[in-house]
């Protein structure tokens, strides 16, 4: 498998993911689970390789760990946040890793937030609507802020 850096997975969905989260009513963020509907055409041959857990595979986040280990991966989700989102967030996104099968995750717990907004890169405005994590901009984001009367 090919390794893809930290920096480039998280701008991709996971710290979006965290924003939306955090505009929302908090929520929990895994690294290293793919959910099985949202990949319906990857290759059996592929699939095989990771153990199952109810409707996810487990690729985990071991190709992701260096020499340094879970610590250091920990310190780069920290620092990836802090960078694209907030530096205050210590209390409020918290990061864990857990054994499931094998698979080392990473669990990225995000509290309910009631007092401000949070944006991606100081611009994007996310929030989660079910399942999926949506941008919003200009007068749909507006509103949504209006009809949650935050900060």
């Amino acid at each position: 498998m090919k390794k893809v850096a930290n920096k480039e997975i998280a701008l991709k969905g996971v710290l979006k993911a965290i924003v939306g989260f955090l505009n929302t009513e908090g929520g929990k963020v895994v690294i290293g689970a793919i959910e099985k509907s949202q990949y319906p055409k990857l290759p059996d041959n592929f699939l095989a390789l990771f153990p199952e857990y109810q409707n996810y595979y487990l690729p985990g986040i071991e190709i992701e760990l260096d020499k340094k280990g879970v610590d250091d991966y920990l310190l780069k989700v920290r620092n990836l946040i802090e960078q694209h989102i907030a530096r205050d967030l210590a209390d409020i996104v918290t990061s864990t890793v857990a054994i499931l099968n094998g698979k080392t995750l990473c669990l990225i717990e995000i509290a309910e937030v009631s007092d401000r907004w949070y944006y991606l890169n100081k611009n994007d405005f996310f929030v989660r609507d079910g399942n999926r994590t949506i941008l919003l901009q200009g007068e749909d984001a507006d509103k949504y802020k209006r009809r949650r009367n935050r900060g």
